[in-house]
């Protein structure tokens, strides 16, 4: 896991094979600026031997916070660090837990449309339509009959679907089947789950984690955690926590909000920042991030990971009784 201190830029256009080849490489360093800007330099030297030797290249690096790009680590503002933890500010605002071992994972619920199975819906309506237009009417108004099964089909498809997510259990319900299946299959794990605005967060408790190994990755796929955070987690080499709420959720759209991947902010730009984030900080008091829920399997708690809960919980809020956003 690497979050930088200090970053920097360097670009150049060169001829190549008769042609004009721009380039933009970034460096980054946790000691110094000039180590940033001489990290830059190597970047941009090595691109332009690639692209000599006829290999392709990434012309423009994207500017980007928490890509999940290979090669390029998180641009975010640290705020503090924690041991081998860091707690950074991400694109919006919020602060973010960063820990090269704790293991977290997000399990989103289901978001398939209300809509889902329309068709299937309609076509019986449609038919039924079709055959009382025969019986009863003329053909002028099969227009009308078609149209107004199509409407009734829009509350009905919905009142289905709601049925059959309350009949399994609801979402939340849905989404710990796999996590809760997971924790029966392997009994020593022990598993802390909260619950999100979105879904579900998982951290475990039992012993530290890499990132990118198998084991990691087949647990995330088994209790279906989300696949962008997955791949994040694998190619930035760290666990990921929101702990604060996102902006939109409480209600907060002032002007200054941070922009992806700017840090550090361009001079100009840095007084209107702190005033977006000194009102963030304090529209988001009365809300939590997530909310502690249960635990399953073991009662084992790894020193490492326990440090983080206790962070964790305390910045998000967990064992408050608030709003989630």
């Amino acid at each position: 896991m690497i979050i930088p201190q200090y970053w920097a830029t360097a670009t150049d256009s060169r001829t190549v094979d008769g042609r004009q080849v721009s380039i933009k490489r970034y460096g980054w360093s946790d000691e110094s600026q000039e180590q940033a800007e001489q990290k830059a330099a190597e970047r941009l030297k090595q691109a332009f031997e690639q692209v000599q030797s006829g290999a392709k290249v990434t012309r423009v690096e994207r500017k980007e916070d928490y890509s999940g790009s290979e090669g390029v680590p998180i641009r975010e503002e640290v705020v503090s660090r924690h041991k081998a933890a860091i707690i950074t500010r991400n694109s919006y605002g919020a602060l973010c837990m960063n820990t090269p071992n704790v293991l977290f994972a997000d399990v989103d619920f289901d978001t398939r449309s209300e809509l889902e199975h329309y068709w299937w819906v309609f076509l019986p309506l449609a038919i039924m339509v079709l055959g009382l237009n025969f019986l009863y009417s003329s053909g002028g108004t099969l227009i009308i009959w078609l149209l107004g099964g199509a409407l009734a089909a829009i509350p009905l498809t919905i009142a289905i679907n709601k049925a059959k997510t309350s009949l399994r259990g609801g979402k939340e319900e849905q989404a710990l089947k796999p996590v809760k299946a997971y924790a029966q299959k392997h009994p020593d794990w022990h598993l802390r789950i909260y619950r999100t605005p979105a879904g579900l967060r998982v951290l475990a408790m039992h012993r530290t984690f890499e990132p990118d190994s198998p084991e990691t990755h087949d647990f995330m796929s088994s209790i279906k955690a989300d696949a962008i955070y997955i791949r994040m987690c694998r190619n930035q080499k760290c666990f990921r926590a929101r702990l604060t709420p996102k902006p939109w959720r409480i209600g907060y759209v002032q002007e200054g909000k941070p922009r992806p991947g700017e840090w550090p902010p361009p001079s100009h730009k840095k007084s209107v920042r702190q005033r977006w984030i000194s009102g963030y900080e304090k529209a988001s008091q009365p809300y939590a991030a997530c909310r502690y829920l249960m635990s399953l399997g073991s009662t084992t708690v790894n020193v490492e990971a326990e440090y983080i809960r206790k962070m964790h919980d305390q910045y998000c809020k967990a064992d408050q009784r608030l709003d989630i956003a």
